[in-house]
């Protein structure tokens, strides 16, 4: 490729993604606004064409022009694969740190969640948005009882059963296990414990749990718009949040009625050890 013309597209990549690292809804947005301002901005349409032409002399400036059109459109999507890629690459090394024992209860708590959001959205009082919302939710478990790389996480699960609970699917399960890595990296901060408000923040700006709410929440909403007022991947982290502090105050507690110093710098306990006093009563309370 000219130099020149491998600038001029570095300069577009540059351009789309500066300040913009693709977490949020609204940085999505901007992406996609961004990338429609340079292709309709005839200066730099004009420019790529210009380029191009110098080391396609053969072809017309419309020719060019359709061709520079959609090569945008897949560079910036290459851009954005090769991001995620690396993300799940980044984020496969972080999730082998979390253990067997703790996966088997978030595989159990990732069921409690879709149990609630079932009950929260069969109230929904517009037949449309509640229908498009059970199917939703319907769609997060493993109804097809396909083979799981997820089924050696049942134990908790199949021992604490008493019926309505659901067995995720295994994006929904990732999208629960990446709310505890992105918890675990962030529950402190230099001087202090990170506060509820301060974890909600750091987990929805995580990449990982956008791409996995991509997948799992917009398939039957036309916009999103409609999708957001349900909240869905709010009231997971919710919900999850409320579980997950409850049983490592109760740890705390327990920790510190034996005598033993808390002491922010040392390993933390682990989610299974610190959610065994949590009985089924009382996560329904939650």
């Amino acid at each position: 490729m000219n130099k020149e013309v491998e600038k001029y597209f570095e300069e577009i990549i540059t351009i789309c993604h500066k300040n913009n690292n693709l977490s949020s809804t609204e940085e999505r947005e901007l992406l996609f606004k961004t990338v429609h301002r340079i292709r309709t901005d005839k200066e730099i349409v004009s420019k790529g064409v210009i380029l191009i032409q110098s080391s396609v002399k053969a072809q017309s400036a419309k020719d060019i022009n359709n061709f520079l059109q959609i090569i945008i459109l897949e560079l910036i999507a290459e851009v954005i694969k090769a991001r995620r890629q690396l993300e799940e690459k980044t984020s496969a090394a972080k999730v082998s740190e979390i253990s067997d024992s703790d996966n088997k209860v978030l595989y159990y708590i990732s069921g409690y969640i879709i149990k609630y959001l079932e009950k929260k959205h069969s109230k929904q009082k517009n037949k449309q948005l509640r229908d498009r919302s059970l199917k939703t939710v319907s769609a997060l478990t493993n109804s097809s009882g396909a083979v799981s790389f997820t089924d050696k996480f049942s134990v908790w699960y199949d021992k604490k059963n008493r019926g309505g609970l659901k067995m995720p699917c295994e994006d929904f399960f990732c999208m629960i296990r990446e709310f505890e890595r992105v918890v675990r990296e962030n529950q402190y901060t230099e001087h202090n414990i990170a506060s509820k408000e301060e974890i909600k923040g750091k987990v929805l700006e995580a990449f990982m749990i956008q791409h996995y709410a991509d997948k799992l929440f917009y398939s039957e909403f036309s916009s999103e718009e409609d999708v957001s007022d349900m909240c869905f991947l709010e009231d997971c982290l919710e919900i999850f949040l409320t579980i997950r502090g409850f049983a490592m105050a109760r740890a705390i507690q327990r920790t510190i009625s034996r005598g033993k110093i808390f002491d922010k710098s040392a390993p933390s306990k682990s989610l299974k050890g610190s959610l065994k006093s949590i009985s089924a009563d009382q996560l329904s309370r939650n």
